[in-house]
């Protein structure tokens, strides 16, 4: 692991500690860590770069049903 020093105010503090204690962190580390991959996550997507993504198509067809079209 690399060691990095980062400087907050007073107020970003706050906030960070409030999300280590809603979210059970055990530390401010662990809460940057989870914060910073989702920042970059986000920031990958907005730039194009995402990961492998999935869809799925779905439609129900009434096979009983018949064409309403002049049919």
């Amino acid at each position: 692991m690399q060691r990095v020093t980062v400087t907050l105010d007073d107020a970003l503090a706050a906030e960070l500690d409030a999300v280590v204690r809603r979210r059970g962190y055990q530390n401010r580390s662990e809460a940057m860590r989870d914060l910073l991959r989702s920042g970059l996550q986000q920031s990958a997507g907005a730039e194009g770069a995402a990961g492998p993504s999935l869809g799925a198509l779905v439609y129900t067809y009434a096979h009983e049903q018949r064409d309403r079209r002049g049919g």
